[in-house]
Parts: C-alpha cells; sequence; structure tokens
C-alpha cells in the first residue's frame, strides 16, 4: 500500500503565538490551507553543499545582544518564523513535485531531501536540548545555545539565504528569549510543528519513486 503524506505540511505554519497569550499550556497550532494549483510549476528550491568546519572554521557566534529584552525577544521570534515558514514551504514544493514527477523533478527533490532532513533533525535535536533546560539554569548552559546559534547560522547559509538572517543569529538573544516565561509555551508549539513537518519530510523520502 502507498504511503500518504500527511496534509498539515501543506499549510502555512503560524509558530509564534501572540504576546500575552500565556495560557499555561501549549498553544494549538494554527494552519491556514494553502492549496497549490494542480497546473502550477513547481520550482524547487536551490541547496547548496553544506561547508565542513574544522574546529578553528566554525562561525563564532556573535559575543554581544540586542540592547533591550524587547529587541532580543522580537529578533529570536522572526528568527524562527523565518526557519518554520522555510521548511514548510520546501515540504509543500516537494509533495507537489511528487504528485506530477518528472526525471529533472525527481533529482532535484532528492538533492533537496538530501540536505534538508538531517539539517531540519539536527535543528530538532539542538533546539529540544535548549528548551528542556529550567529557565533558571539557561545561563549555565552557554555552550548548548552557541552550538544551536551555530545551526542556525549553517541552516540559513546551506539553503543560501539572505546573509542578513545568519548575521541575525546571536547566542545571547537566545538566552534571552529560552530564559523568558512567558515565551516558553511558544517555543513548545515550535516544537510541536517541528515534529509535524520533519514526518512529512520522511514520508516524502518514502514516496520518492526508485
Amino acid at each position: 500500500m502507498r504511503a500518504v503524506i500527511p496534509k498539515t505540511c501543506v499549510a502555512k505554519t503560524q509558530v509564534m503565538v501572540k504576546d500575552g497569550e500565556n495560557t499555561g499550556r501549549v498553544p494549538a497550532i494554527q494552519l491556514n490551507p494553502r492549496p497549490v494549483p494542480k497546473k502550477q510549476q513547481v520550482v524547487l528550491p536551490t541547496v547548496s553543499t553544506p561547508p565542513k568546519f574544522s574546529s578553528q572554521q566554525v562561525p563564532e557566534p556573535p559575543k554581544k545582544c540586542h540592547d533591550s529584552i524587547a529587541e532580543a525577544l522580537i529578533n529570536v521570534q522572526n528568527i524562527f518564523q523565518t526557519v518554520w515558514e522555510t521548511i514548510d514551504h520546501w515540504c509543500t514544493a516537494i509533495q507537489s513535485a511528487i504528485k506530477e514527477p518528472t526525471s529533472e523533478i525527481t533529482r532535484n527533490s532528492e538533492m533537496v531531501l538530501e540536505k534538508l532532513v538531517p539539517l531540519v533533525t539536527d535543528l530538532r535535536h539542538k533546539y529540544h536540548l535548549c528548551l528542556s533546560f529550567p529557565p533558571l539554569d539557561i545561563r549555565n548552559r552557554r555552550a548548548e545555545f552557541d552550538d544551536l546559534c551555530n545551526h542556525l547560522r549553517l541552516f540559513f547559509t546551506t539553503l543560501n539565504m539572505d546573509s542578513t538572517h545568519s548575521t541575525a543569529v546571536m547566542t545571547d538573544d537566545l538566552l534571552v528569549f529560552f530564559g523568558t516565561l512567558d515565551k516558553r509555551p511558544t517555543l513548545q508549539a515550535g516544537l510541536s510543528q517541528l515534529d509535524v513537518m520533519i514526518q512529512a519530510l520522511y514520508e516524502c523520502v518514502k514516496r520518492m519513486p526508485d
């Protein structure tokens, strides 16, 4: 029996909840349907080969944060929103390509999945690890947040995205965001959405023609 790709990823993911909506529980994922016209041409993203960093070549995360907590919160929220929307967009593009495959689209899809799946899976691991730390303990976990910062920057670099996204990622801003109590439900909702998109990517891998 052929696997069926869940429709959850063929939608625009709203990652962040509005400020002030701290209900003490994980907010529901809000998805707005985004159907793709049947005859619409699918343009798959161009993915570069991930750079291989030695211990001396790993990009150093910026040592300063924004001047205010409010600026730090907005910066991190925008970064995660961009990452989540990018993953969701490519999930949709690959799912559409699989429906009407050609040899060229199949090759492009395989290339994208080859880069995107491990990149997003690693992001999920590092994100979950940082979220697992109690807010009062976060300042003692700088090494883990440096690692998450480096991976976010690698995400933008590997996928040939605007360099301003990469330079905007700051470890200290991540520490502020993860340490803010009323942002914890937002972060947890983001993790749940990331799991949904990763599952959709794996379903795409299963459905790729032999």
